[in-house]
């Protein structure tokens, strides 16, 4: 409350420390302040340094014939982070997008590319600059920064994130106060830590205000001519004024930036003293008095950032308090059992922080390292934390076991923001996975647990709980298999398969099972041929890392692939000759009959001639297949005739051929192929044996569609399209049913030996809930248009039979 209430007396410092007086305790005297307060009022308003900045990280190499252009130029090792400018009028790939006379800069995982301006004079400048992601179809984005620097000081400006094709505008920063040397700095670094396309085309301005309205252009400025120098001139002859450099990307959350249209950014903007005093007492009425009732506008945000304990005013004068004064302690009486210890809370019920006597000391009397705090487990350690200093903060906490009198404990610890319910036994444990920061090739996926177990590396407690762990993952795995797993970079797409169904095939399958899974896991890996392809994509990603990372990380694998590549193809040989069995076995089964000694070799030495050509395995068998497929015997049914004009009796392979195609439309199965070969089937007993087994078979509803249907001209009725939707506007609605209720009854007839006259009068039929209500039959209830029931008594609603 000191500090806001003399709110207008720092704001007078700040202004004359921007005039040109730094000595920071006399301001403070002059104007009776905090010399600590107004230190972070300077710091925040980027008013607490004089002199020239000093720029470090210049480019130094220059790249020449960017992607094979002559006019794409820059500055910046051949990999990353680069500064490029397009000298032209064309717009071209690089692979970014880079627009006509256009510069650009591309950061590196660690290191943010930046572009400076440094004054060449002394007076007020409009700033505006334009952010535009180069590669909006891939990338994670960059972060952004528009920074005012001078000194060793920084004040942040502007700050976002630029991701997709949309440009990013900041607002423009109006009437900012310079001196010759300060330096106006836009940064362009790699968000996460990922700097895959993040070419990121950059366009800074700042006009001069006042009479003349002078511009400084860096497209305007550097793009013809960008090779020039680094530090480049302007177009008006002021050396050293654009400077293209680079510096440690720093991640994490960014600084305070004094929020644009507020009272105190119109305060620094102005160049009228009296202006600038009537605005400081604006800013110090709006921080004494309650927040702004419009939460979203300037001013809110203003107050809230300098009022909050976490802000840059307070921060660091309660980091020095705390260093200064420890908080007291209110301690409760010393438990007599360690029952009565279970919920032991040992800091003050008013002051933050915990007591520093408490630090230091062992449970059993003895002193420990000053800096740690040491309990007797079951405990409770109540640290009171005000909201506003810790707010977007994560709270840390690490605990080990004592030496010495916790060699053989074990116990699990938690970090609450509520007072624990007193419990016994193994609290529940769960576990946060995510990627963490570092370039996309990091193994940098972190796993967290809310209620860790804490044990001895090699204590009898550790290989205790270690064991019962995978006794209960043994019965209960996480699961019991995965989906494909497809890793996807921007630039290389790896694709495998990853087998990890061990406990399924363990709790789940029998060894017949187990068999037949391994058996397809082996088929899709052989036509996949992944063994192969690895080959080709890992040498497209050991390119692709040479880029930007170590690509000695994947030589290990380089050998084991190609060992499996050649094993693989060996394999390809190795089981070609099935392949050619397998075709012979597949003509059999087209032929309806077994093949006579003449068509096989003929179909073997048409694979060999093939080969002979020099026409690749796959390919020869992909022939031998298709003459196959258009040999007489697939294409016609051809039976052996009588002699003369004799009829004489089909064979066994005739009669089934016969048989499967009128009940099935389809070749003989492999049954009735059995019985065919035996030589069995022409006797009445198999006839008919098989003739029920394959009407009992759902592929006897082709006998209803092929033959019932085609006798009574309905054939494909679900297509028609005859009729008159305006006489009949439920027809296309119910054709399709009306065919399947066809199609169904004869079925039913064939397969359950009906009369022939159920097609004129049966007194059932096949519905579903469509045709039922057309038909006016409500006392049935379906669950849906595929809900198909035989309804009995139809006759009473006026149907009957099929025709």
């Amino acid at each position: 409350e000191r500090t806001l209430s003399a709110t207008a007396k720092y704001l007078t410092a700040a202004a004359q420390a921007e005039a040109g007086q730094t000595n920071v305790a006399e301001l403070a005297r002059q104007q009776g302040v905090e010399a600590d307060a107004l230190a972070a009022w300077l710091d925040y308003l980027g008013v607490s340094a004089t002199g020239p900045v000093k720029i470090e990280g210049h480019f130094t190499d220059i790249y020449t014939n960017g992607s094979g252009f002559a006019f794409i130029n820059g500055w910046g090792k051949s990999g990353t982070p680069n500064l490029a400018a397009n000298s032209s009028d064309q717009p071209v790939r690089i692979p970014g997008n880079m627009k006509p006379h256009s510069v650009a800069v591309h950061p590196s995982p660690k290191l943010a590319a930046a572009v400076g301006w440094r004054s060449p004079v002394a007076g007020r400048v409009r700033v505006t600059a334009t952010i535009h992601h180069a590669h909006p179809e891939c990338g994670n984005g960059v972060t952004w920064s528009l920074e005012l620097r001078r000194g060793s000081k920084r004040q942040r400006l502007a700050n976002g994130i630029a991701q997709g094709a949309k440009e990013v505008k900041p607002a423009p920063i109006e009437n900012l106060a310079v001196q010759p040397g300060d330096v106006v700095s836009l940064l362009i670094g790699p968000r996460d830590a990922n700097h895959s396309c993040d070419l990121t085309a950059v366009d800074l301005t700042l006009t001069s205000v006042g009479e003349g309205g002078r511009e400084w252009d860096l497209a305007k400025d550097v793009s013809p001519n960008v090779l020039a120098g680094n530090p480049h001139a302007d177009r008006f002859g002021n050396d050293g004024v654009w400077h293209f450099y680079t510096e440690p990307d720093k991640g994490g959350p960014l600084g305070p930036v004094i929020p644009a249209g507020s009272l105190l950014a119109k305060w620094q903007a102005s160049a009228n003293a009296a202006e600038k005093v009537k605005l400081a007492n604006e800013v110090q009425t709006l921080l004494t008095l309650a927040p702004p009732t419009k939460k979203d506008s300037p001013d809110a945000a203003l107050h809230r950032q300098l009022t909050s304990l976490g802000g840059p005013l307070f921060n660091n004068q309660i980091r020095s308090s705390r260093r200064k004064e420890a908080p007291t302690e209110t301690r409760n009486p010393k438990p007599e059992t360690r029952e009565d210890q279970s919920l032991l809370t040992s800091a003050a019920t008013d002051a933050a922080g915990l007591n520093p006597d408490r630090f230091g000391n062992h449970p059993n009397g003895s002193s420990i390292d000053a800096a740690n705090l040491c309990i007797q487990a079951p405990s409770a350690i109540e640290i009171r934390l005000p909201a506003d200093l810790v707010a977007g903060y994560e709270f840390v906490t690490t605990g080990v076991l004592d030496k010495a009198t916790g060699a053989e404990g074990s116990v699990q610890l938690q970090l609450l923001t509520n007072k624990p319910s007193a419990s016994s036994g193994l609290l529940t444990i769960e576990a946060k996975t995510a990627d963490g920061e570092g370039p996309w090739y990091s193994n940098n996926r972190i796993t967290s647990h809310n209620t860790p177990i804490v044990v001895n590396d090699g204590s009898a407690a550790r290989q205790r709980i270690e064991a019962a762990f995978d006794e209960f993952r043994q019965i209960f795995p996480a699961a019991l298999c995965y989906t494909k797993i497809v890793p996807v970079d921007e630039v290389v797409t790896l694709t495998l398969f990853y087998r990890e169904d061990d406990h399924f095939k363990r709790l789940m399958l029998d060894g017949a099972q187990a068999a037949r899974l391994d058996r397809l896991w082996d088929e899709m890996h052989y036509v996949a041929q992944d063994a192969l392809t690895l080959v080709d994509v890992f040498e497209q990603l050991w390119q692709y890392a040479t880029q930007d990372a170590d690509p000695s990380v994947f030589e290990p694998m380089r050998e084991p692939i190609k060992q499996r590549a050649a094993a693989f193809r060996q394999r390809l040989v190795d089981t070609q000759p099935a392949h050619l069995d397998a075709v012979l076995k597949f003509a059999d089964g087209a032929y309806r009959r077994p093949l006579t000694g003449t068509e096989r070799d003929e179909l073997r030495g048409l694979y060999r001639k093939l080969r002979t050509e020099e026409i690749p395995h796959d390919d020869a068998i992909r022939l031998t297949l298709a003459r196959t497929l258009v040999a007489p015997a697939f294409l016609y049914r051809a039976e052996k005739p009588g002699l003369g004009d004799k009829a004489g009796p089909v064979s066994d392979w005739e009669l089934a051929t016969r048989l499967s195609y009128f009940l099935w439309s389809s070749a003989p199965d492999a049954e009735l192929r059995a019985v065919a070969a035996s030589g069995k089937l022409r006797q009445p007993d198999a006839l008919a044996a098989q003739t029920r087994r394959m009407l009992k078979d759902e592929r006897a509803r082709r006998l209803a569609t092929e033959f019932a249907c085609a006798w009574l001209h309905i054939y494909d009725f679900d297509e028609l399209g005859e009729k008159s939707d305006r006489h009949f506007p439920t027809f296309t609605g119910l054709r399709g049913a009306m065919y399947e209720e066809t199609i169904r009854f004869f079925t039913d007839l064939f397969q359950n030996d009906g009369s022939v006259l159920n097609i004129l009068d049966a007194d059932y039929t096949f519905l579903n809930a469509d045709l039922a209500t057309h038909y006016g039959i409500t006392n049935m209830k379906f669950t849906g248009s595929n809900d198909w029931r035989r309804v009995d008594d139809v006759k009473k609603f006026s149907r009957g039979g099929i025709l």
